[in-house]
């Protein structure tokens, strides 16, 4: 094995046995979902991944021979059915945490949400949520952030310089004041 790409070792030969299965998180969502502070808005990450998650479809193959049949989608309904309790639930949120980052990733573009009422089994049910990514933006947030830094001096402040980083999408560029005083440790 070459430096570059050493030997496996036994941990990761058995890690990767382990078939994982899931919502997966790309690592360039960390850089888009943010909130206007600039942190990142890991409810929303989370909720997005598994609403995705959903939206994968699945393949369906012949028992027997293993022969591809078609694809098919994990939900019933034309789009997927959550409420917020159930996403409460299952990352230990409150409601409110839920409806935030829910409202969140709607108001960005990530999803559209929408609210039906429904009949199940004689009861009608009114208000149920229905989410739909949207793969245009979803795609968009794949993509590593085009990040173009100048670096220029400023009149303001002695020895300092301004960084700016202008990122796809709808992210502001951000302006950091750098100076000789907050760039050197003591």
């Amino acid at each position: 094995m070459s430096k570059q790409h050493p030997a496996t070792t036994k941990t990761v030969d058995q890690i990767s046995q382990i078939h994982l299965e899931g919502n997966i998180i790309s690592a360039t969502w960390y850089h888009y979902i943010l909130f206007s502070n600039g942190k990142v808005h890991h409810n929303a990450i989370s909720i997005l991944a598994d609403i995705v998650y959903w939206y994968r479809r699945s393949e369906l193959r012949e028992e027997k021979t293993g022969k591809f049949i078609q694809y098919y989608r994990k939900f019933r309904a034309d789009k997927l059915q959550r409420s917020y309790e159930s996403y409460a639930r299952q990352f230990n949120l409150s409601w409110k945490q839920v409806k935030s980052a829910v409202d969140f990733l709607k108001d960005n573009g990530y999803i559209t949400i929408e609210f039906r009422n429904i009949e199940t089994n004689g009861v009608c049910l009114s208000n149920v949520l229905y989410l739909e990514p949207i793969p245009e933006k979803i795609a968009a947030i794949n993509q590593p952030p085009q990040i173009e830094d100048a670096l220029e001096d400023t009149s303001r402040e002695p020895g300092g310089y301004f960084k700016r980083a202008r990122y796809p999408l709808s992210r502001e560029p951000r302006i950091q004041i750098l100076t000789t005083e907050n760039t050197h440790h003591h």
